[in-house]
């Protein structure tokens, strides 16, 4: 669907009591930011990968729900929301989705830029390692320890950031992603 800068398209998606789903943003040459809504207040923003990578997201419901999700774009482009699937969920779903939040609420202290907010944003990185080894999910771990290891670089801290991001290529390799593994190099 094409998007034009400033404007929202809002979705919505019921999902009965325990479920579990999965959802993939595709962005195609631009980068978008996801709100997720339910009984109007908002419960994460999803804004973690840049343009051309797709942004996900997966939500495992307390009690039957009706979520609204926004889509936001600053620039005319085009995106595909693909919904994997709804299922009972998992105790593995459930460290993914813990993980999943980490990550987004680490993201959004990196987007402040001060030194306090970053500090706390490779906290939260950090915590998000176990959940990522609970769900089993090699990718969003990798993911974690570059974004914890960019962020040590960003705060002056290099050592600390090359520390992680040696521990993270394990984990990079073996997730199968060479763009992951590459960025840790990088790093």
């Amino acid at each position: 669907r094409e998007i034009s800068g400033g404007e929202t398209h809002a979705y919505n998606l019921t999902l009965a009591a325990g479920a579990f789903t999965h959802v993939t943003v595709e962005q195609r040459g631009i980068n978008i930011a996801i709100s997720v809504f339910v009984d109007g207040q908002r419960l994460r923003t999803v804004e973690n990968v840049g343009v051309g990578a797709s942004e996900e997201f997966s939500l495992i419901a307390e009690r039957a729900f009706n979520y609204r999700f926004e889509v936001e774009a600053p620039d005319k482009h085009s995106y595909a929301i693909i919904v994997h699937e709804s299922r009972p969920s998992t105790e593995q779903d459930k460290a993914r989705v813990e993980g999943q939040k980490l990550v987004e609420e680490g993201m959004m202290l990196f987007y402040r830029q001060t030194k306090q907010a970053r500090r706390e944003a490779v906290d939260k990185f950090q915590k998000s390692f176990a959940s990522w080894q609970a769900a089993n999910d090699k990718l969003g771990e990798a993911r974690a320890y570059h974004m914890a290891a960019h962020t040590y670089n960003q705060l002056g801290e290099t050592q600390k950031g090359q520390d992680l991001a040696m521990q993270g290529l394990a984990v990079a390799k073996a997730s199968g992603d060479p763009s992951v593994e590459a960025y840790l190099l990088d790093t």
